[in-house]
């Protein structure tokens, strides 16, 4: 039988530790990320019977259509009726407007051309740091009555 020479695989013990705690070190940035995400469901913020209030879904909805702003969107009486917002859709969009989460411009009465505001750096950098606050607390737990 004939032995393949792996003479030209092998790699020093230095190298092969190095590639090791570098693999350390990525996975633990991959276990505490800089920035959080939550992955939801598309089907979830469009169905009519879950919790979320209706601003909360049209807010979802249009981070989704608009890919977190980087765009903006035509935010039709169709979209309001998949999200069971129809009845009350210039309300709801008016009051995410005041609250400076989106901008928006009419077209007629039945089409809005939504922009969805991005957050000043030094709001996202204090928000983070109340997530990473609770994050990091223990958990309390009630002792049974």
């Amino acid at each position: 039988m004939l032995q393949p020479d792996l003479s030209e695989f092998e790699i020093p013990a230095e190298e092969a530790e190095r590639r090791i705690s570098g693999q350390q070190e990525q996975a633990k940035r991959s276990a505490h990320p800089e920035k959080w995400y939550l992955k939801l469901p598309i089907r979830q913020v469009i169905n009519q019977r879950n919790p979320l209030p209706p601003q909360t879904r049209i807010w979802l909805w249009l981070l989704f259509k608009t890919k977190s702003g980087q765009r903006s969107v035509l935010f039709t009486t169709e979209d309001a009726e998949m999200l069971g917002v129809a009845h009350n859709k210039m309300r709801d969009l008016r009051r995410l407007e005041a609250k400076g989460l989106i901008k928006l411009t009419t077209r007629g009465t039945a089409t809005v051309i939504v922009t969805v505001v991005i957050e000043d750096e030094s709001e996202v950098a204090q928000t983070e740091t109340q997530i990473d606050y609770w994050l990091a607390r223990p958990n309390r737990r009630v002792k049974p009555g």
